[in-house]
């Protein structure tokens, strides 16, 4: 992957799993060997990073392999899109010098942080709080704030993805979303959020010290 930034939510559950994956093997196979013990905190990344991948692994083997689930999994990823959307455009403002840009930014910032980490709950909490969440951008306490913004086409999108969620989870209203994908959902926003850390941990120690194992390390990102 190189140094480029790169959306690693855009990656599905098996390919980020994949992506970790290759990373390690190329580390365990390189030549000559990497000698990591001189540094012992990559080595606890590392370590995570194998334990976390192979988690998610196990758990998407559990996942049933049908449409149904399939179709679930899909929606329940647009409608978090829709989420980081949503907050994405609307952290464009936070340092707008419009004074009505400012004021709308603020007040809905500080609504936002309630529902921050909506993505990361299980699906009946994350359905109920973009219900909550749409509904309280829609009246007039945030309207006028989403409409300065421009975001009334975001809000919709999440309207629209969420309704699709509850029709597509609505085909199976027996099955368990423990069976189909709650543990590999928290596994892979877990290592999402890891894999990100450890990028991160060797860009910064590369830029401070440039050692050259660090430089072979990233080189294999």
């Amino acid at each position: 992957m190189g140094n480029e930034d790169f959306n690693l939510a855009k990656l599905s559950m098996n390919e980020l799993a994949e992506l970790v994956k290759q990373h390690l093997q190329a580390i365990d196979t390189c030549e000559p060997p990497l000698d990591l013990s001189a540094f012992p905190i990559i080595e606890k990344y590392l370590k995570t990073l194998r334990t976390r991948a192979g988690e998610l692994k196990e758990a998407l083997a559990a996942i049933p392999k049908d449409s149904v689930s399939e179709s679930i999994l899909l929606a329940d990823r647009a409608r978090d899109k829709a989420l980081s959307v949503f907050r994405r455009k609307m952290q464009m403002f936070e340092l707008t010098t419009d004074p009505n840009e400012e004021a709308a930014y603020k007040q809905l910032n500080e609504m936002w942080s309630k529902y921050e980490t909506l993505a990361y709950m299980n699906f009946q909490v994350e359905t109920e709080g973009i219900n909550e969440l749409v509904f309280n951008l829609t009246t007039s306490r945030f309207s006028s704030q989403v409409a300065t913004l421009n975001l009334e086409p975001e809000v919709e999108q999440m309207r629209t993805d969420n309704e699709n969620f509850k029709r597509v989870f609505g085909q199976d209203p027996e099955r368990s979303e423990a069976k189909i994908s709650y543990d590999a959902r928290e596994l892979y926003h877990t290592l999402i959020e890891n894999y990100k850390r450890y990028r991160e941990y060797l860009h910064t120690s590369l830029e401070a010290h440039n050692e050259l194992v660090v430089k072979r390390i990233v080189g294999l990102l």
